[in-house]
């Protein structure tokens, strides 16, 4: 009898045993291959990749302009504010000799590259091979991704790399290239897209040629630039360059950068003791902005030999204004509508246009959708979008795709369900607007790994919860609008405190303790675009006085 209970115990063991493998075989069968689309920049540049004369594209971002021929732009500025230089003529010839540090990273007039300069690292693999993009910086795409690999393993995360400056639809057909073969390795026959700033440009060019392949089974867009950015109106000659608008705008950024990484409020001086030095700079740029001989040599021979061609600059034009810019770029001669470019561009442009359409027809398979749009921080103070509520870079109602946003620093005369409680967006004109989720206080991509804010955007991406805002809250406890704090723990979006303008208010740090301006990622690009002689000035000067100073 003894003999038969254990025996007895023994094969219950085993089928309980043989039962919990079988159980955990399931789990990670029923584990959907995530696949991350990043944005501008993450994959860098090479002169002649993947052979022996390899070397780093020029970066170009704001520090790099500093030093781009000895500093040639910080010594035309420090010439503007001293007085001893006002020739708005010669101020394009001096900027664009800063620009020729950067030709390689330019397209021609078909939108290829002109040079042999592309990324080397078109993985394929997993990335549990690439750890150390994983733990190459603690915010942004990386750190989205390593969120995600702490839920369903790195063996089941794939990164997909691609040159940023392309056109988004020859980038979305690599992209098919490389969702097939993810689902080749994995034997599934779904994946989940995570699309990150530029890459939900390139998702949706993906989606709208290839949403017949039903190969989707979530797409999540973050920051994205699905409508356009706002500070691409430099397309359509909309330039706006006022010392009171910069001013406040400077006083408004260093207030709202407040994490561990960038905290500039030891630079709240220069909305005030710059304030001469920033008028003088705008007087002179906004003389070759009041002439159309000059306007034109400034967009021909300064932002011409490096951006004119680049493809994903001009498909980050805002739909409405896509027909404008086109008519303003022809007739200066800054765009070729014989070229492949224009082809290039206004194939995307269509592409935009059936977004609504693409989404829905997705929703309608049974794929699950989220947007997430960060918002809190003012516009670039180049263009006429300088009120426009952002994550520091994208327009809120362009990411969020159609919410209605009050101004900065304005808010909303409205309630409702879908209406934040700080009354700053009424998501109801959103596309999705039980699919739309937003942050405050997170600048553009800056989402750090291990907080709050960031493990929300990898349960999106890895729950098998609905996503709609419902049946989230009531999984997670978060609803449709979070606020942040320096931590990105998420807390109400009313609890963080406004903070006034006040021209007549000086505050003073020693240099030694403030932070670097230049702290910042690699989507400083767009900021260049636009305000390449305003905010990049305006740091030139800081430096300039911290010189003095020393």
């Amino acid at each position: 009898m003894k003999r038969k209970i254990k025996a007895l115990i023994c094969s219950l063991l085993a089928i309980i045993t043989v039962l919990s493998c079988t159980g955990t075989a399931f789990a990670k069968e029923s584990v959907t291959p995530v696949v991350l689309v990043h944005g501008m920049g993450a994959s860098g540049l090479y002169k002649n990749p993947n052979t022996e004369n390899e070397v780093p594209s020029s970066s170009f971002n704001i520090a790099s302009l500093f030093t781009s021929y000895n500093g040639l732009l910080q010594k035309v500025i420090s010439n503007i504010t001293e007085g001893k230089y006002n020739d708005a003529d010669d101020l394009i010839t001096e900027l664009s000799k800063v620009m020729q540090d950067f030709t390689d990273i330019s397209c021609d007039k078909n939108g290829n590259s002109v040079y042999n300069v592309s990324i080397k690292n078109y993985w394929t693999d997993s990335l549990a091979n690439h750890t150390d993009y994983l733990n190459s910086g603690s915010t942004n795409e990386p750190a989205i991704a390593k969120q995600i690999t702490d839920k369903i393993g790195a063996e089941n995360t794939y990164a997909f790399n691609y040159d940023w400056r392309l056109d988004a639809c020859e980038n979305a057909d690599r992209l098919s290239n490389f969702i097939d073969s993810v689902k080749a390795q994995t034997g599934k026959s779904k994946v989940t897209i995570v699309s990150c700033s530029e890459g939900t440009v390139v998702a949706s060019a993906y989606i709208d040629r290839y949403k017949n392949k039903n190969d989707i089974e979530k797409s999540v867009f973050v920051n994205g630039a699905l409508y356009g950015v706002g500070v691409a109106k430099l397309f359509k000659g909309d330039i706006l360059l006022d010392a009171d608008i910069i001013s406040k705008y400077l006083w408004d950024i260093v207030h709202t950068f407040k994490t561990d990484s960038m905290d500039l409020q030891g630079l709240s001086f220069l909305s005030t003791t710059m304030y001469d030095d920033i008028e003088s700079l705008c007087e002179l740029l906004n003389q070759i902005t009041s002439s159309p001989e000059l306007l034109k040599r400034f967009y021909n021979e300064v932002l011409y030999p490096v951006l004119g061609c680049i493809p994903v600059l001009w498909e980050y034009i805002p739909y409405s204004d896509f027909d404008a810019a086109v008519s303003k770029m022809s007739s200066i001669g800054f765009l070729d509508k014989s070229g492949a470019l224009y082809t290039k561009i206004c194939r995307y442009h269509a592409v935009q246009g059936r977004l609504e359409s693409n989404l829905n027809a997705l929703k309608n398979k049974g794929v699950e959708i989220a947007i997430i749009s960060n918002y809190g921080m003012p516009g670039i103070p180049a263009t006429s979008a300088y009120k426009a509520q952002t994550d520091s870079l994208i327009d809120t109602k362009y990411s969020s795709c159609g919410a209605t946003v009050a101004n900065f620093d304005e808010t909303l005369n409205k309630s409702g369900k879908y209406v934040s409680e700080d009354k700053v967006i009424d998501a109801s004109s959103c596309m999705l607007p039980d699919n739309t989720w937003f942050f405050k206080s997170i600048d553009h991509m800056g989402f750090r790994y291990g907080s709050q804010a960031t493990d929300f955007v990898a349960t999106l991406a890895t729950t098998d919860t609905p996503l709609d805002i419902d049946s989230i809250k009531a999984e997670t406890g978060r609803g449709q609008f979070m606020g942040t704090n320096r931590n990105q723990d998420i807390i109400s979006v009313t609890a963080s405190s406004t903070i006034s303008y006040s021209p007549a208010t000086t505050i003073t740090i020693p240099a030694d303790e403030v932070k670097s301006p230049l702290t910042g990622n690699s989507h400083t690009l767009i900021y260049i675009l636009v305000s390449l002689a305003v905010t990049s000035a305006v740091f030139a000067l800081y430096s300039l006085k911290k010189k003095i100073k020393a």
